[in-house]
């Protein structure tokens, strides 16, 4: 009777193993795998003849030496451990697993159970996240917290080698007369285009963000003087000002622009910035559609 009740259930727990949608595996003491479910086969795309006895590095190669994962990475007191490991299938593509290693002695030797998952989603979902927290959802740009954050370190280690830095305000002319006669969905197409070419304009090393509304800020690291950054205001007005088609309607906008420059108009980005915002507060009275210096040392 108890021989009868021992086979059934080990006829119950092969049939879940077999039928389970986690990918399953046992490996023996030398890291070769010893066995493998349906579903892994399935996953990695391989014929149990191809298999085992194949290294686990096969499949996960970050595992490179079995006994060495197992001394850095599952010596724990329970013999339970869960990593994130990437895969790799029969094509050569890699994929993102879940992977939890149970301990189980037979005779004199350990094995392992290896229950694995696919984690594609939860990854993808996770990066979404990273994206959206320091981008803007609309127009695809840096948002104030990454400009912010990365700025601060640009400033730190340019400004130790003494270089000269720019910042710009940037805020569009009219905008809100455009959402007020056109509607939102035409000026947050206005945006998303407005900030494509913005993007074309700068070199790569510049950092551009969506500050809020209508309004960009841009950070010029290592520019040679005002005159340097002056020719970039320049370029991005030209630009800006060219017309939009949206809706089988010709939009045309103008930008206006205030510059501070590091070290002359501050050595922090909050002196920076407030600077940059006071310039633009003065060309936007001197009539839009141009740029100004917090300091300008010279006409340009």
């Amino acid at each position: 009777m108890v021989t009868k009740k021992i086979a059934s259930k080990e006829l119950r727990d092969s049939l879940i193993i077999a039928n389970t949608l986690d990918y399953i595996l046992t490996i023996d003491p030398k890291g070769n795998i010893d066995s493998i479910n349906p579903a892994a086969l399935k996953f990695f795309g391989y014929d149990e003849v191809n298999i085992i006895k194949k290294n686990i590095n096969l499949i996960i190669p970050e595992i490179r030496s079995w006994d060495l994962f197992i001394k850095c990475c599952l010596q724990s007191s329970d013999g339970n451990n869960v990593f994130e490991l990437v895969g790799k299938n029969r094509e050569g593509n890699a994929v993102p697993l879940e992977v939890s290693f149970s301990k189980m002695r037979l005779g004199n030797n350990n094995f392992y159970i290896a229950i694995m998952r696919d984690i594609t989603h939860k990854k993808m979902y996770e990066e979404k996240l990273r994206f959206f927290a320091h981008h803007d959802p609309l127009t695809g740009l840096p948002n104030r917290l990454y400009f912010n954050e990365n700025v601060c370190q640009e400033l730190y280690q340019l400004g130790r080698c003494k270089k000269t830095m720019a910042v710009m305000f940037l805020d569009l002319d009219n905008f809100k007369n455009i959402n007020d006669t056109m509607g939102h969905d035409v000026g947050d197409s206005l945006l998303k285009e407005i900030a494509g070419r913005l993007k074309n304009v700068l070199r790569r090393k510049d950092i551009i963000a969506r500050y809020g509304g209508d309004e960009f800020v841009i950070f010029l690291p290592d520019i040679y003087n005002q005159a340097a950054a002056a020719r970039v205001a320049r370029k991005i007005i030209r630009t800006v000002s060219q017309n939009y088609k949206l809706k089988n309607s010709k939009i045309y906008i103008t930008v206006s622009i205030g510059i501070s420059i590091y070290p002359l108009d501050g050595e922090n980005l909050e002196t920076l910035l407030k600077n940059a915002d006071l310039a633009l507060y003065r060309a936007k009275k001197m009539g839009k559609n141009n740029f100004q210096f917090y300091k300008a040392t010279k006409q340009f």
